[in-house]
């Protein structure tokens, strides 16, 4: 069985009460919209978690896959956090990204699809989206930065996986994003695949975009 569903989650530490202090309230979208992908993926019972993050060890500026003996970083910290409130009975396989193209990522998506086997799998993305978004944000502002939050979402909302991968590889830096190849590898996983898309939310209160979105396979 191929890839049941995919979801783009972000991963401020914040999103973690313990952590935020407070500050999570900010982002109260983002938190409900991450918190409604949870209860989906338990009600889905996936029996593997796929789950790629930007911030993962990679080797050799090449894909690295790993089981979670590691320690988490917090590209996979924050997702799995929302996930293991209503669910737990899964493998996960955690997943780095590279300097390749974003063909590459996009293929190598496809061979993960590949060889899911008869298993119940789910696709996490972990990424967040432009740091370039307020003044008074970790890297200031750059007009970039809104235009690459608009390409994005609006392809997540539409499931256009096209114009992720048509993304100006000047623009995409300019912004200072992190998820984009996250995001490919899933476009990867889910091609061929007729998926009902649905942008959960979008929030950039502290200058970096977060995004939440889900991809329903119909069957």
């Amino acid at each position: 069985m191929p890839i049941i569903a995919g979801f783009v989650f972000p991963h401020p530490p914040l999103l973690i009460p313990e952590i935020g202090k407070g500050e999570e309230r900010k982002v109260a979208k983002t938190s409900q919209a991450c918190d409604e992908c949870a209860r989906f993926i338990a009600d889905l019972k996936p029996d593997t978690i796929i789950l790629s993050s930007p911030h993962a060890k990679a080797y050799y500026d090449a894909f690295h896959i790993s089981e979670p003996d590691e320690e988490f970083d917090h590209g996979a910290l924050v997702p799995l956090y929302f996930v293991n409130q209503y669910y737990e009975d899964y493998r996960l396989v955690r997943i780095s990204l590279s300097g390749l193209s974003f063909e590459e990522h996009f293929n190598f998506g496809k061979e993960i699809a590949g060889k899911t086997g008869n298993e119940r799998v789910v696709y996490i993305a972990s990424g967040d989206l432009s740091h370039k978004l307020k003044a008074d944000g970790p890297y200031g502002f750059a007009p970039e930065g809104v235009e690459f939050d608009k390409i994005v979402t609006e392809a997540l909302n539409k499931g256009d996986f096209e114009a992720l991968l048509n993304i100006d590889s000047t623009l995409q830096e300019k912004a200072a994003e992190c998820g984009l190849r996250s995001f490919v590898i899933m476009a990867g996983a889910l091609d061929g695949l007729k998926t009902t898309p649905k942008l959960l939310s979008y929030e950039n209160t502290f200058g970096v975009g977060y995004a939440v979105a889900a991809f329903t396979v119909n069957r």
